[in-house]
This record gives C-alpha cells, sequence and structure tokens, in this order.
C-alpha cells in the first residue's frame, strides 16, 4: 500500500483511503483484533493522518471495524454468526 494519492482532492484522497482501508480488511490484509495504527496507515498510504482517521471513522460507523477507546481502532474478532453474515 505505497502509492501516494496526494495529488487527488481532498475529498478523492478521503475516497480513496477509505476503499483502500475496506479492501485490505476484505482481503484479511489485518488480522482478528489487530489495533490499526493511525500513522502507519498514513505512512503506508503516502497521505497525511486526517483522510486516515476519517476512513477509520466511517469503517467504525459500518461496523467493519472497533472502536476499543478513544483512541484505538481494532479488527473486530467475529463470532461464527457475525461471520456468517
Amino acid at each position: 500500500m505505497t502509492e501516494a494519492v496526494n495529488t487527488l482532492p481532498e475529498e478523492s484522497v478521503a475516497a480513496h483511503v477509505y476503499h483502500r482501508l475496506r479492501q485490505s480488511l476484505m482481503r484479511s490484509r489485518f488480522r482478528p483484533g489487530e489495533k490499526l495504527k493511525l500513522r502507519v496507515l498514513a505512512d503506508e498510504l503516502g497521505v497525511s493522518a486526517m483522510p486516515v482517521r476519517a476512513a477509520l471513522a466511517r469503517l467504525v460507523s459500518e461496523g467493519a471495524l472497533e472502536q476499543t477507546d478513544r483512541r484505538s481502532v481494532q479488527v473486530p474478532v467475529l463470532s461464527d454468526t457475525r461471520f456468517r453474515e
């Protein structure tokens, strides 16, 4: 995930980051229970922290990630029932 997207308008950067993180989740790049680090993701994607923060918040609101405390986001550990959904 080292593709730089800094030449896109801010809205497009945020959308691009969201889609890249969503694809990474769907392809099991992150392990269940893994905490995602904002700065690491921003560096990998070649963007500032702001679009990554927005993408993580959107993924939390969609239930794809869990907010564990005010500053931490992690990949949920899925039950069999939720996995089947």
